[in-house]
């Protein structure tokens, strides 16, 4: 008989990482900075595009959709208010360069976690005004059970038994201590908490600034997942952006990884200004008369080889090797205005 055991080699897969609904939650608040932050490249001004980004965030994290009061220059829902102008936004926006300037120089570590403290609240709402419970049915009701689960998600936890909702929301508290001049300058921006060290989790439901909502945001993905390390900056434009897995990303998307490819930065953007200043040349400049051209020939990424000198544009030597008509009608110009 044939043998049909068969050998078992070793595997070894990659474990996947799965992240907890808080880490999901802090990661997608993160994006949604670095988003705004991107909003405010040219200027920190309350523009409508800002104010809806924003108006977003606070309904991720609080589930109220807040309306903008451009008068008083604070978002509200009732009579909960939160204070937003541009003072608060130039704020952010200065913070957010000196964090992208640790992520280029690879510093991630900016505080120290000294203390965490849990504060619960449970209630209860009879699903049906029949089934509420007498004060000695109350015993058999895990509260405890409840409020621990809030705990551990640091967050809401709901259960429903015998028609009774039982409701856990937790409010943790981190006490954080700066090790670097980003951690003061997060700790010490204005409007800050009392005392300043300490920090509300996102599940906080008394905010009053967004200043306090962005500080909060930042040190709770600090502390759940270890330091900064995920928040990088892309090796190509220099952008921010969340990398989901740990030490995988240089580039902040496929445009960057594409231009990555073409070779460094300098390299790729002078290919793109010389071909620039060849388009310019045949459509819009007057003086260029195209009737007796050849098609231009634009710089492929061949081209450029391991080149490591940029030039002006319409100063490439491979341009003008492409495209001779061109630079002799250029040269005649020149040479008859003269």
């Amino acid at each position: 008989m044939g043998n049909n055991n068969k050998k078992m080699g070793s595997t070894t897969g990659k474990s996947v990482e799965r992240f907890t609904e808080l880490q999901l939650l802090l990661s997608s608040c993160i994006k949604d900075l670095i988003c705004l932050s991107d909003l405010l490249k040219n200027g920190g001004k309350l523009s409508n595009a800002v104010v809806d980004h924003v108006g977003d965030l606070l309904k991720k994290i609080t589930g109220l959709k807040f309306k903008y009061d451009n008068n008083n220059i604070r978002f509200f829902y009732g009579h909960y208010m939160i204070s937003f102008d541009e003072s608060q936004l130039l704020t952010f926006k200065n913070i957010m360069d000196r964090l992208k300037e640790c992520a280029q120089n690879q510093i991630f570590k900016h505080f120290n976690l000294v203390n965490v403290t849990d504060e619960t609240i449970t209630s209860i709402e009879a699903l049906n005004c029949a089934d509420i419970p007498v004060a000695d049915n109350l015993s058999s009701i895990p509260f405890s059970r409840v409020a621990s689960e809030a705990v551990l998600n640091d967050f809401k936890a709901t259960r429903i038994i015998d028609n009774v909702k039982i409701t856990s929301r937790n409010y943790r508290m981190f006490q954080v201590e700066p090790v670097s001049f980003f951690g003061d300058d997060l700790l010490m921006a204005i409007p800050w908490n009392d005392p300043r060290d300490n920090i509300p989790s996102i599940a906080f439901q008394s905010w009053t600034s967004f200043i306090q909502i962005f500080r909060s945001i930042l040190i709770n993905f600090y502390v759940v997942f270890g330091s900064f390390d995920r928040i990088k900056s892309c090796e190509q434009c220099g952008n921010l952006f969340f990398e989901k897995k740990k030490t995988a990303g240089r580039f902040c998307g496929r445009i960057c990884t594409k231009r990555n490819s073409d070779g460094p930065p300098d390299r790729y953007h002078c290919k793109i200004r010389q071909n620039r200043w060849l388009k310019y040349k045949y459509t819009f400049d007057k003086k260029i008369d195209i009737s007796n051209l050849p098609e231009r020939q634009s710089i492929q990424k061949a081209d450029c080889g391991n080149c490591l000198v940029y030039p002006d544009s319409g100063e490439c030597i491979k341009l003008r090797e492409k495209n001779p008509d061109l630079f002799l009608q250029i040269n005649t110009s020149k040479d008859n205005s003269e």
